[in-house]
């Protein structure tokens, strides 16, 4: 239902509503929640906020603060995950809005009894 549009890392794709970003990290073995990232391959890796080690998250160049997991992405959105020091995250910010990504059209609304996702 929600994966990356041809190995693109900058882009997200979904097929359906109501499709979380949990879906997404859940397809290759991440879990994100407010204070870890964790991988689950063989041996559970955990990254959590510590010290001067923060998880933070920015959507469209805000800092968004409920669960990133749950948030459902919408059509043009910017969404950055940041974990370390606080210094790189206006350069990575700046770096993100810099991306010219092709924009994916939007499909057109269904009419009568077709249904389009």
């Amino acid at each position: 239902y929600i994966h990356f549009e041809n190995h693109n890392p900058y882009m997200i794709h979904k097929h359906a509503v109501g499709v979380p970003l949990e879906m997404l990290f859940t397809s290759f073995n991440l879990e994100i929640t407010q204070d870890c990232i964790i991988l689950n391959y063989e041996k559970s890796k955990e990254f959590c906020s510590e010290n001067d080690q923060h998880l933070l998250f920015f959507l469209n160049g805000e800092k968004y603060y409920p669960d990133i997991s749950q948030y459902e992405i919408k059509h043009d959105d910017r969404i950055m995950i940041s974990f370390g020091g606080e210094k790189s995250i206006s350069k990575n910010l700046a770096y993100l809005e810099s991306l010219e990504i092709s924009e994916v059209p939007k499909r057109p609304q269904s009419s009568g009894n077709d249904i389009s996702i």
